[in-house]
């Protein structure tokens, strides 16, 4: 059954990441189980629960592995800001590629498949493609 194999995918990662994080801050893996279960906490609260050293920025996270690093206060360091992705968008730079993907015909075969949820769809050999009329 597919839904007990995922059940027990999510509880083996889950009980992985239990045990990384009781690792990581000293704790117990049943402590860690008892305030985790899937919550997200916030800074203070996640203090509180014991999850998180301190509070603080970006300047403060910066000291904090610097000094893990072993890292003297008068080295100069780089900071590399890798920015935010934009996900599949990053892919199409240009609108002269959006407009040729219009045309593409496994676009419009998607486009198709997502109009028509719930109607048969046609099975593809690899290596295929759909032929569609505008």
């Amino acid at each position: 059954d597919e839904r007990a194999k995922i059940e027990i995918w999510i509880r083996a990662h889950y009980d992985d990441f239990v045990t990384r994080v009781a690792e990581g801050r000293k704790m117990t893996k049943e402590d860690v189980d008892k305030v985790g279960q899937g919550r997200f906490y916030a800074g203070v609260d996640g203090r509180k629960a014991g999850l998180v050293d301190d509070i603080g920025g970006m300047m403060m996270a910066l000291d904090f592995a610097r000094k893990d690093a072993g890292i003297a206060d008068d080295e100069e360091i780089e900071i590399l800001e890798i920015p935010r992705s934009r996900g599949l968008m990053s892919l199409l730079p240009l609108q002269t590629t959006v407009d040729k993907l219009a045309d593409d015909p496994v676009i419009q075969y998607i486009k198709t498949m997502a109009k028509n949820p719930y109607e048969p769809v046609p099975v593809l050999a690899p290596g295929s493609y759909p032929m569609f009329e505008n």
